[in-house]
């Protein structure tokens, strides 16, 4: 029993052994972050970072937090600022993203207003939050400019995947690209408590993407819509050549077609949704493991979930019509009703 929605946080994101799609003799585990309130891990960034803050006297009490959209962060911090009576501004754009800066469509925006977060539709959200922060006092929730997101992982990612595997060898963890903040906190503590443990980027490739190509036009493998986040338009601080020499072993990378076939096979063999970047690591992790000898063991992140992705090509394959096996299904179901004759009238 908790006493409010973030109290499961810490046990709500399970370590799954793949069933179906691992290589013979091979335990590929996945780490599905879909379970927490909001559908990623960005609640547990979003609740770590007020816990940041406050530690570190960032955050006064009530004081009021801004951040500009990106993702399920946005609906994190709207979910944990809500429950911990801080108030929440979120500058967000309707334009057409980029690699660093994610659309906010009106159903997102209506969701953080439902959650009593104030949320500002603008041209500049990444400016419009820092004047905001500026002008007013208020708390600016950066995710990459800020040590909280890597302090979250070391003190609740890599633990809870050490304690799933109770002191069982872990080969190799498949690490995302992305901020670089997964790498730096999981990988500070695979290093001090599991040293044996290689650690593996999945980071994209620049291939054309023939699905993508075919419905929407020439475009790389990874188009912005797909994978926002995952491998930003800019060099973050936390993938550094430094930080890479320091926890990075080995890297492996992925294509578009590839993560989608990867989120497609774990909703189809292993009944695991999650989004295109899961797919992504998913597919990171399969191709390490194939290359590994029996009794090895990978586990991998999943972020979020393919419940919100249900526009983009990850669904358009499936289809929404009855194909002719269902349509008979429906015919021996229902057969037709024998016609009736015409009706008689007696005179009187």
């Amino acid at each position: 029993m908790y006493d409010s929605v973030l109290g499961p946080l810490r046990d709500s994101a399970p370590v799954i052994k793949l069933r179906n799609m691992a290589p013979e003799g091979v335990d590929v585990f996945v780490k599905c972050e879909a379970f927490n309130p909001m559908l990623s891990v960005k609640d547990r960034l979003a609740v770590g970072l007020l816990d940041w803050a406050e530690l570190n006297g960032k955050l006064a009490p009530g004081q009021t937090v801004v951040d500009s959209f990106t993702g399920h962060t946005g609906m994190g911090l709207a979910v944990a600022c809500k429950q911990r009576g801080y108030p929440l501004v979120v500058a967000v754009t309707d334009k057409p993203c980029t690699r660093s800066l994610q659309r906010c469509s009106p159903e997102w925006q209506q969701m953080m207003r439902l959650l009593g977060a104030r949320v500002i539709v603008c041209d500049e959200p990444a400016e419009t939050a820092r004047s905001l922060a500026t002008q007013r006092g208020w708390f600016m929730a950066r995710d990459f400019q800020s040590a909280a997101s890597q302090w979250v992982h070391a003190t609740t990612t890599g633990p809870d995947i050490l304690a799933a595997f109770g002191g069982r060898p872990l080969d190799y963890f498949i690490a995302p690209h992305g901020s670089g903040a997964t790498l730096q906190g999981v990988g500070q503590v695979l290093r001090a408590r599991s040293p044996s443990t290689r650690i593996c980027v999945a980071e994209p490739d620049s291939l054309p993407h023939p699905e993508y190509t075919a419905q929407f036009g020439p475009h790389y493998s990874w188009p912005d819509e797909l994978l926002h986040g995952f491998s930003p338009d800019f060099a973050p601080k936390g993938l550094s050549p430094e930080v890479k020499a320091k926890f990075v072993d080995e890297t492996v990378t992925v294509s578009g077609h590839e993560s989608l076939q990867a989120a497609r096979d774990l909703a189809q063999s292993e009944c695991i949704f999650t989004g295109i970047s899961g797919g992504a690591l998913a597919a990171g992790a399969l191709k390490v493991a194939r290359t590994l000898p029996k009794g090895s063991s990978v586990c991998t992140v999943l972020l979020d979930t393919s419940h919100f992705q249900m526009s983009t090509p990850l669904l358009q394959s499936v289809p929404t019509e009855m194909s002719e096996e269902e349509s008979e299904l429906l015919r021996d179901a229902m057969p037709p009703k024998p016609r009736r004759s015409g009706a008689f009238f007696h005179e009187a």
